[in-house]
């Protein structure tokens, strides 16, 4: 987000896990479910949602896997 080449106001930014909220203008606070969040974080694939609450634009991405299992099997490889 912060090379969006946009300004942000960090203040404004909500960011949701499988539509748990993690992070709420800006900050995570006390209405954060952390046992929802483990459970979200558990689980193979989940979806992360952020919202700038800068207009109507989205904008997809998809990641892969970095845990240390993928990091130890693709260190094997040559490049």
């Amino acid at each position: 987000m912060g090379s969006a080449g946009i300004t942000l106001d960090p203040g404004r930014i909500d960011i949701f896990y499988d539509g748990v909220p993690v992070v709420r203008r800006g900050a995570g606070g006390p209405e954060r479910d952390q046992q929802k969040t483990i459970k979200v974080l558990r689980q193979p694939f989940f979806t992360v949602s952020v919202d700038l609450h800068q207009g109507e634009g989205t904008y997809s991405v998809l990641t892969s896997d970095l845990t240390h299992d993928y990091v130890t099997l693709n260190a094997h490889y040559r490049t």
